[in-house]
């Protein structure tokens, strides 16, 4: 997808979405939120998608349209009297190897990234089936100087640790104030773990997370 379509499926959200309890969007959808007495989990990212489509189609958008579109869980602080982030979130799987052989432009985490719409929602605490938007949908700006060339910078320090033999032992620990860290995603085990293409180590998988400053940048709320 190109940017300008990117922001032309954004602005359809927006109409579609508006300020509608994603619950009642649901229906309309024909997205199933509860059956036999249980809940459908993945329920709200269900809906968002097919509201996403349906945003690309009216945008005359190719077929195969290539976005992803996001939801960021957000709560109340009283404090700063504002919705914020509740959780970091996964963007995509770090692969050793393949990591060794790409440029930041054509990575797997930047592909993930160049695509990605966030939308914020807020989930009541007394009814499962009331998830109001609270920050409407909003691309990530790859043209924004300041986002790309942090990501880039600690995209590269990766790759450099992956070269030098020493991923298994990186911790991402102290790097929560940037805009993205590696973290161990996945229950462990044998299954859970890849090698060091420079060592041979075995460690367990690792993740690109969105901090919550990159979410708070991203959707434009004031970062305190």
């Amino acid at each position: 997808m190109t940017e300008d379509l990117r922001f032309s499926v954004v602005q359809r959200l927006k109409t579609i979405i508006g300020q509608q309890n994603i619950a009642d969007l649901a229906v309309n959808y024909n997205v199933t939120i509860q059956s036999n007495g249980r809940g459908n989990k993945g329920w709200v990212g269900q809906t968002i998608d097919r509201i996403a489509q349906t945003a690309a189609l009216s945008a005359q958008a190719p077929d195969g349209v290539d976005f992803e579109l996001k939801s960021v869980k957000v709560a109340w602080n009283e404090q700063y009297k504002q919705w914020e982030p509740k959780e970091t979130m996964a963007i995509t799987m770090m692969n050793p190897k393949r990591i060794l052989g790409e440029n930041f432009e054509d990575s797997a985490l930047w592909h993930k990234l160049s695509r990605m719409i966030l939308i914020g929602c807020s989930y009541d605490a007394t009814s499962p089936l009331i998830v109001t938007v609270r920050y409407q949908p909003r691309p990530i700006d790859i043209s924004d100087p300041e986002l790309v060339n942090k990501i880039k910078l600690y995209w590269e320090e990766i790759k450099a640790t992956v070269a030098q033999g020493n991923i298994s032992s990186y911790s991402s620990k102290g790097t929560s104030q940037g805009f993205i860290q590696l973290r161990t995603k996945g229950s462990g085990g044998d299954k859970g773990k890849v090698s060091c293409p420079v060592s041979g180590v075995k460690f367990n998988s690792r993740a690109f997370y969105a901090t919550k400053p990159f979410l708070h940048y991203v959707l434009g709320i004031h970062e305190h």
